[in-house]
Formats: C-alpha cells, structure tokens, sequence
C-alpha cells in the first residue's frame, strides 16, 4: 500500500476564493451574498466541475466589468486547482478536507521530529519519520504493515 500521494485544497482556502467572489458581485452581509456562497458550496458536490458551473451561470446573468472579472478571477483559481478540487472522492476515501486538523498536525509533528526548536534533521531521514508519523494519525498504521510488500 504505497502513502497516500493526493494534493488536496482545503475547503476553507477554496471558500475564501468564492466568499471573495460573492462578495464583489452581491454585496458584503446581504442575504443574496450568502444564499451564492451556500450554493457554490453544494455545487461542489460535483467536484470543481460543479462549482465551474455555478460561476459560469452566474457570469451569463453579470454585466458588470468589476463582478464579472472577479467571477473569472475564481474561475481561473478553480480551473488551477482544479485537480486538488475532487472533493467527493476524497470524501468516498475518508479524506480530510478540512485545514484545521491538518495544519495542527503539522505544527505537532514537526515539533515532535525536531525534538525541539532549532533541532535540525537531515530531508530523507525527516521525510521516513513524517511519514511512520502520518500512517500512525491516520489510523493505517496497521493496514500499511500487514500490507504484502
């Protein structure tokens, strides 16, 4: 079972991108604001396909240069990402796509291979203990050393 080799994009960091969005087409604290970013959010349901939609029907209905700029300025991030954006799959596999756990097991674990501030470890050797760190985290720890080589 080779380590997991997925780049996922948080949704937190992808709903910065739409909020941003919403906010330059509807308004800041308006209702309308919010029902699109609650829409975008379900549309990624389908992936980035689904959000790519959601902003390309909203972009037919902008005439505004600054809103539909900015609606092409998401689509343009959601296209980038677009292979990080697989969120239902990752979902199916039991994957985090949330940031908060992530960049707090980072913090954590850094730490803890470091063994302190300053310490200092060669890239292979952090690299191996990083990874016995995440298969341990991510409960596959098991799964991984049963697992015919």
């Amino acid at each position: 079972m080779p380590l997991l080799e997925t780049r996922i994009l948080d949704d937190y960091h992808l709903m910065e991108h739409v909020g941003e969005a919403a906010v330059e087409c509807f308004g800041a604290r308006r209702p309308e604001t919010q029902a699109w970013v609650e829409a975008a959010s379900a549309a990624l349901a389908a992936g980035a396909t689904g959000l790519l939609v959601k902003v390309h029907e909203t972009k037919r209905t902008t005439r505004t240069p600054a809103k539909r700029e900015a609606l092409k300025k998401l689509e343009q991030y959601v296209v980038s990402h677009g292979t990080m954006l697989g969120y239902p799959r990752y979902r199916a596999c039991g994957y985090a796509i949330g940031s908060g756990r992530t960049e707090s097991l980072c913090g954590t674990l850094t730490t803890r291979v470091k063994g302190g501030r300053g310490k200092r470890w060669n890239p292979p050797n952090a690299e191996g203990l990083l990874a016995l760190a995440a298969l341990k985290h991510s409960h596959l720890w098991e799964k991984w050393w049963a697992a015919p080589a």
